[in-house]
């Protein structure tokens, strides 16, 4: 992942969601007041410590930092994304996630953290880019990253069948060519992978537990999602753009990823970060 376009940083005095990068430093033990923490682990190895506990946070990790944790940073050799929010908005967010499961997350022992699967990685890391932008659709995309995280944490924290080190070239493919506008093609993740299609579809769905056409249309969703959120581009224009051809398919793909239609999305995601 390319780390430079967070080096601007991203700062409001208000109190309003800070996005930036850091380097590996060492920190004094603190808490947090009026806004929470959520720390995403580009690469390296970050190593978390609170009250009298250690944890060695491997690349690909997210980790949410409450108000209430004591905790401190430490490792030699890091590079993470930094999301802070205001306590009052982390509240709302939590209305996109089962009750129990929001719980869970604000009253756990320690820090909620998960290591992510690379197909949600590279999801998490695409909406980081959007939200380091400097066009109209940053702001709205920095906003969306809390729910984002929130649901990342809620999801359960399975046992991932090892991966060989060929399968990432795929999704990374189906990441660059969505954020580029195109349609990715299941042959072609196989292509760059450098492996039939038959062993590549074989491989793929151990490790995923979906075909490579239905990963390709979840993160085709997820894009258009993220557009719905971000942009004033009407649901015709976001499904045109995404490559749908059939409105209704793109509603029901949609809809079985977020259990509501598209208008009823951009409506919530709109009102949840209302002043």
């Amino acid at each position: 992942m390319d780390c430079s376009i967070y080096d601007a940083g991203k700062n409001d005095v208000d109190g309003r969601p800070i996005l930036f990068l850091a380097s590996p430093h060492k920190s004094l033990f603190h808490t947090h007041r009026g806004y929470v923490e959520f720390v995403y682990v580009i690469r390296g190895s970050f190593r978390h410590v609170f009250d009298d506990s250690t944890r060695l946070c491997p690349a690909h990790s997210l980790i949410f930092i409450r108000e209430k944790d004591r905790h401190r940073t430490d490792g030699a050799s890091y590079r993470i994304a930094n999301m802070r929010y205001r306590t009052g908005d982390v509240l709302r967010a939590g209305s996109f996630i089962a009750p129990e499961k929001y719980k869970a997350l604000m009253t756990a022992s320690e820090p909620p953290t998960r290591e992510l699967r690379p197909d949600e990685a590279a999801y998490l890391e695409a909406s980081l880019s959007l939200a380091a932008g400097n066009d109209e659709r940053a702001g709205a995309a920095i906003k969306t990253l809390l729910i984002d995280c929130l649901s990342l944490l809620a999801l359960p924290s399975v046992e991932q069948p090892e991966q060989p080190d060929w399968i990432a070239a795929a999704t990374s493919y189906v990441r660059d060519e969505i954020l580029a506008g195109r349609v990715p093609k299941a042959a072609a993740m196989a292509r760059v992978c450098g492996k039939t299609q038959e062993h590549f579809a074989r491989t793929f769905k151990s490790c995923f537990h979906m075909t490579p056409t239905a990963y390709i249309n979840i993160r085709r969703i997820e894009q258009a999602a993220h557009l719905l959120a971000s942009t004033t581009d009407t649901i015709t224009e976001i499904c045109s753009g995404a490559g749908f051809e059939n409105v209704h398919h793109f509603y029901t793909l949609f809809s079985n990823r977020y259990h509501v239609t598209p208008a009823v999305y951009r409506k919530r995601r709109s009102n949840a970060f209302a002043l």
